[in-house]
């Protein structure tokens, strides 16, 4: 168990009311906002590295526009950037290509991913891009595309964040580190609101989990 918890834990154990210690904002939250943290410097950092190797790939192949997945449950901030295809700023698009883009005011993928949009750098954003043939995204419409490439999704409160494998890996290991925490702490002082802690981060260790194997 990582220092933060042993220390927290041991603390805890000293209070006349264990669970109520653990449940105050400025103890219980900080195991929280921790793990919260670790996610958030960890997925930004890997979406950057992301956006980096897809474009790399991408002109490797000779792809200049990529495809915006499309979420039911989007925030409400990206609904106008979701589902659209975007160039790369770096493109010499041919003569069709380039009518294609000025037809349909298409913005630069560089321009979308970070400042003002964030699309997909800003944590939590489930929306992820492809790269298409550009014959591909010249004979289909939006809608068709989106169909094709199966990259529209409901959503749904337990729908997991777009990440790479490593962010997943190490969400995974923080949300393990809290639920040794928690089993040190019920040890010790069994309530059922910590057994309630643990079902909970057992569930979302298996949702993790399983999400992970179908990556």
């Amino acid at each position: 168990m990582c220092l933060l918890g042993i220390t927290l834990a041991a603390q805890a154990l000293r209070h006349p009311d264990p669970v109520e210690f653990l449940l105050e904002d400025k103890n219980y939250n900080r195991t929280e906002k921790t793990i919260d943290s670790l996610n958030r410097e960890i997925a930004g950092r890997e979406k950057e590295q992301l956006i980096k190797e897809t474009v790399k790939d991408a002109r490797r192949e000779g792809n200049i526009f990529y495809l915006c997945s499309s979420h039911d449950d989007c925030a409400s901030d990206h609904k106008d950037y979701q589902g659209k295809i975007y160039v790369d700023e770096k493109a010499q698009p041919t003569p069709q290509e380039w009518e294609y883009i000025k037809q349909n005011q298409i913005q630069s993928f560089q321009w979308v991913t970070f400042r003002p949009v964030w699309m997909t750098t800003r944590p939590h954003c489930r929306h992820y891009f492809k790269s298409l043939k550009s014959e591909d995204v010249l004979s289909h419409s939006l809608s068709q595309l989106i169909k094709n490439h199966r990259m529209h999704h409901k959503g749904g409160k337990y729908e997991m964040q777009t990440v790479r494998y490593k962010t997943g890996e190490e969400t995974l290991k923080a949300y393990m580190e809290r639920l040794k925490y928690h089993r040190y702490l019920y040890a010790q002082y069994k309530t059922e609101t910590l057994k309630k802690l643990i079902n909970k981060d057992k569930l979302l260790i298996s949702r993790w989990e399983s999400y992970l194997i179908r990556l």
